[in-house]
């Protein structure tokens, strides 16, 4: 059987073989059994063999990965070609809902009647793939379709509608959804608190507590995050974002730099400190952040003593 990498650093004999498409192969360079056995012959000779044998059509097999490519590489097509996978019955539901995921950077009026369709599929996978789908849309706009799901019998579905409509105030909410919205986020909050020894759980929360209004909260959860893992950068970049939400950007310069001390070669802090330099009118240095490749950073006074406060000194290695 052919090796492949899983993971990125996982290697090992892949013991399944899906239908071969080397004609997808010669289109759009994926993967086919056949040329993992004939390596010598390019995806096109394979492709020339099968119409040889079976003819040059492919009904009643998969024909869902030119619409993903068009995803990936932005192309103009890529709404259409989603929008047909995600509407059509006849594919899986899990193809389906990431054809509805991956139209979240596609909103328009269609694809929102498709979010519909998908919320009244039987497969609670196309359901959530459907609130997926409108993860960016404004929270109080979309609360009168995505309601109905406070209610969902699978519980995965229920949580996520309450995550997606976390920022509507209490007060905004219909007074017939309440009650569903507070079990829903109740039961949210309960399966972050099961993983609470993982500092993406305490993320997780602490961005709800956030869309939520729940400052303090959120604050807390952040920095719980931090002492489990000073390397989960999400938590650090998600508490600074919260102090600029409070007007406390210097404490939230004060979180970057003490994150970029422990990982100074993530480009996300440093974008975030060049944000936050910017609010404190500190051009210059904003600009090193936003430019410079973080090797090339100097360590600042500042940045130092958060080394010391953490028991790192610069240049040392630390264990993640």
């Amino acid at each position: 059987m052919p090796a492949r990498t899983y993971m990125v650093v996982d290697r090992r004999h892949d013991h399944s073989f899906r239908v071969p498409r080397p004609d997808v192969s010669a289109r759009l360079g994926t993967p086919n059994a056949c040329n993992d056995c004939h390596a010598d012959k390019s995806a096109q000779w394979s492709a020339s063999a099968i119409e040889g044998w079976y003819g040059p059509e492919r009904k009643g097999f998969q024909n869902y990965a030119e619409a993903f490519q068009a995803a990936w590489t932005d192309r103009a097509d890529a709404a259409a070609l989603l929008g047909a996978i995600a509407a059509n019955p006849g594919i899986p539901g899990f193809v389906r809902a990431s054809a509805l995921t991956g139209l979240a950077s596609h909103l328009s009026p269609a694809n929102i009647e498709l979010a519909r369709s998908g919320f009244a599929d039987p497969d609670p996978m196309v359901r959530l793939g459907a609130l997926d789908m409108l993860a960016a849309a404004p929270a109080a706009q979309i609360w009168p379709v995505v309601a109905p799901l406070l209610s969902d019998p699978n519980r995965g579905v229920r949580i996520r509608a309450a995550a997606l409509l976390a920022a509507v105030p209490g007060a905004s909410q219909p007074p017939a959804d309440r009650e569903n919205f507070e079990r829903a986020a109740a039961e949210f909050v309960a399966g972050q608190r099961l993983n609470a020894d993982r500092p993406e759980a305490r993320a997780t929360l602490g961005n709800f507590f956030a869309r939520r209004g729940l400052a303090t909260a959120a604050e807390a959860e952040y920095q719980a995050g931090l002492r489990l893992s000073p390397h989960y950068t999400p938590a650090a970049i998600n508490l600074a974002d919260l102090y600029r939400q409070l007007g406390r950007d210097g404490d939230g310069e004060s979180v970057l730099r003490a994150a970029i001390a422990v990982s100074p070669q993530d480009p996300g802090l440093h974008h975030a400190l060049g944000l936050t330099l910017t609010r404190l009118k500190q051009p210059e240095e904003a600009l090193a952040r936003f430019g410079a490749p973080p090797s090339s950073i100097p360590i600042t006074p500042d940045t130092h003593m958060f080394m010391r406060s953490r028991c790192i000194r610069p240049g040392k290695k630390t264990r993640r």
